[in-house]
């Protein structure tokens, strides 16, 4: 029983160490990931790249449209953060970061992402465009806030017929 426990005891240390080292080999999806504009803008400033990806593929704007912050994603995109920067296919399933942000609910994510240019037409790796999963998640505002880029991105102009077709999702 003793061995047992102190076997449990080093894997969580190992564990614990695993953490530490990507944490210092990632610090910039570390704080995007946790919010922390602060050291977010500090990294930013030393020249930290946004170009970084973890071991599981994101990047530092994905981590952060997924946590919803926003003085941190509009840090990334004006340092140069791909908008529409792919994860890995697989279980990640090659979403952007504005796949994330709508999956996670984050409107005013959605609305910035969108706003630096982020192409709503991606269809993820099971072929869901941000439309299709904004329905899928009853998420109106991000749902609105797409179909506006798509027609804007289409040259159309708002009003009339326009406006109709905006309530079929």
């Amino acid at each position: 029983m003793v061995c047992r426990s102190l076997l449990l005891l080093v894997a969580s240390c190992l564990a614990l160490g695993d953490e530490d080292a990507d944490r210092a080999r990632w610090p910039l999806i570390y704080a995007a990931g946790e919010g922390d504009a602060a050291t977010v803008l500090s990294l930013l400033a030393q020249g930290r790249p946004t170009t970084e990806r973890s071991k599981d593929g994101e990047s530092a704007l994905h981590v952060a449209a997924i946590r919803g912050d926003s003085e941190v994603v509009r840090a990334l995109i004006g340092a140069g953060a791909e908008v529409d920067a792919r994860t890995p296919e697989g279980p990640l399933i090659a979403m952007t970061p504005l796949h994330w942000a709508i999956y996670h609910g984050h409107t005013e994510m959605v609305r910035l992402l969108l706003e630096a240019g982020a192409d709503p037409h991606l269809a993820d790796q099971n072929g869901k465009t941000p439309l299709e999963m904004s329905a899928e998640a009853a998420q109106e505002g991000s749902a609105r806030l797409l179909r506006e880029a798509i027609q804007a991105r289409a040259g159309g102009e708002t009003g009339g017929a326009a406006d109709a077709d905006k309530d079929e999702i």
